[in-house]
């Protein structure tokens, strides 16, 4: 198969993905996750915090319902505010749905469980996983691109940009 071939089978493929998705694009549905988490005059190193818990708990939303909770604890511990915390630690904050410890940590824990329900609610059947985001500025605005796979795609290792 030329190259040229490829091309355009990797576009149909992409165009097959992004409408099996509901033609919603990951950087979207990663802000949206976000969202009842921004606040006002938030610095950009929240910002970027907030994005990166999106990410995290996107990838760990596609794997399946009996391994959540085990990669869960495993991508906390990559979060230098999170080290420390074991997994008696986090299913205790998960079933306290109310968070009354003000330390960042367990701030940071209560949005990542809600960024998780959310996930589950609005996108159960969006199986892509994130490779790789990153903000561009666009005229004075940051403009978030996300790189991603899907399940089936990795096999093949194509790619797609949302």
């Amino acid at each position: 198969m030329g190259k040229a071939s490829r091309n355009k089978k990797l576009k149909k493929q992409q165009k097959e993905v992004i409408k099996n998705d509901g033609d919603i694009k990951l950087s979207e549905a990663l802000l949206t996750l976000c969202e009842p988490y921004i606040i006002p005059d938030m610095n950009n190193k929240r910002y970027e915090v907030l994005i990166s818990l999106s990410a995290m708990v996107w990838n760990v939303c596609s794997f399946p319902e009996n391994m959540r909770t085990k990669k869960l604890i495993e991508m906390i511990q990559v979060f230098p505010e999170l080290k420390g915390f074991n997994e008696q630690d986090v299913m205790k904050l998960m079933k306290n749905s109310i968070p009354n410890d003000p330390r960042d940590s367990v701030v940071i824990l209560h949005i990542i469980f809600g960024m998780l329900q959310q996930k589950i609610k609005h996108y159960p059947d969006d199986d892509r996983m994130v490779m790789k985001y990153w903000l561009e500025s666009k005229q004075g605005e940051n403009i978030l691109q996300v790189k991603s796979v899907t399940p089936d795609a990795e096999k093949n290792m194509h790619s797609i940009e949302a």
